[in-house]
Parts: C-alpha cells; sequence; structure tokens
C-alpha cells in the first residue's frame, strides 16, 4: 500500500473519533460561570500533557488495547460527570451559542 493511502486511510479512520473527542471540553465549558473558564483551561492543558505521558507509559506496561479501554473508561467517566449536572446545564442552543456555533 502506498504511503498516499496509508496517509488517507489513517485521516479517515482518526477524523470521526477525533471529532467526537473534541465536543466533551467545550460542552462542560458551557456549564460553568465565566470566572471559573480560565483555571478550566488550565486544568485541561494540564491534563493534556500528563494523559499524553502517561498513556504512553501505561501501553508500554498494559499493552496498546488495555490502554485505549483505561482511555476509554476515562472519557465515560467524565460524561457521567457532565450528565451529573444538566440539571444547572444551559439549554443546547446556549450551548451552541456558547462554542461558538
Amino acid at each position: 500500500m502506498s504511503l498516499l493511502a496509508r496517509i488517507l486511510m489513517s485521516a479517515v479512520l482518526l477524523m470521526p473519533i477525533g471529532f467526537l473527542m473534541g465536543f466533551p471540553f467545550p460542552l462542560g465549558m458551557a456549564s460553568y460561570p465565566e470566572e471559573r473558564k480560565p483555571w478550566l483551561w488550565a486544568i485541561n492543558g494540564a491534563a493534556s500533557v500528563l494523559a499524553s505521558v502517561f498513556s504512553l507509559a501505561l501501553s508500554m506496561q498494559i499493552g496498546f488495547r488495555l490502554a485505549t479501554m483505561v482511555g476509554i473508561g476515562f472519557y465515560l467517566v467524565a460524561y457521567a460527570l457532565l450528565m451529573r449536572q444538566t440539571s444547572e446545564a444551559p439549554s443546547l442552543n446556549e450551548t451552541v451559542e456558547a462554542i461558538g456555533g
């Protein structure tokens, strides 16, 4: 398989996943007041750096498949926490406006 075909196949497979993974943070941010948002950005940045290092070390120890399952588990926990505060969360229209839609 040519390099171009592998690049295109990777892009087609990874773009939907990356798109969906990009939703939790802005949706969660929309449910917090403005004065907390700088801290949320800081926590997100630190967690992104630490998670990349942690995921590499974890995959070396327990394997890529199990490390991926751990990552999926963290996303499910984040989703559950977001849904737990839905009573305080803005409506869908307010959320779309908050993330620039």
